[in-house]
């Protein structure tokens, strides 16, 4: 990672509010953009996870055209395992299975980090 302290103390956190099933913290992990498309996290249990691996893939720096703040986007490939999945935290992914997902996060100028989007991978088929 280009900043591996700030993105590191983020999944801390992140990781975290989702083993501890505390989706306020969750959300307050959520970009506004993010919320408005996709709406907030509901309330969900405590999580099991293990395995977890993080992959950086890109970071990009903009200058906001007009608006005294950089933004940067940090791209990672985030995977990890549930032990005994209930389905309220993730509903598409079975026990001990693991799937990457793409996280895209912004850090604004302040220093805050939000997640801006997070894709699911899609099987291409011949």
């Amino acid at each position: 990672f280009t900043s591996a302290g700030p993105i590191a103390l983020f999944f801390r956190e992140y990781f975290d509010a989702v083993v501890n099933g505390d989706h306020v913290r969750y959300n307050s992990l959520l970009s506004e953009p993010y919320k408005k498309e996709y709406g907030e996290k509901e309330p969900f249990t405590m999580q099991k996870l293990y395995d977890i691996e993080i992959t950086d893939l890109n970071c990009i720096s903009y200058i906001n055209e007009g608006k005294p703040n950089q933004i940067t986007v940090y791209e990672l490939d985030v995977a990890y395992k549930i032990m005994e999945n209930n389905g309220t935290y993730r509903n598409n992914l079975v026990s001990d299975d693991k799937r990457p997902l793409r996280y895209f996060l912004y850090r604004y100028a302040s220093g805050e980090i939000r997640i801006f989007d997070i894709e699911e991978y899609r099987e291409i088929l011949n």
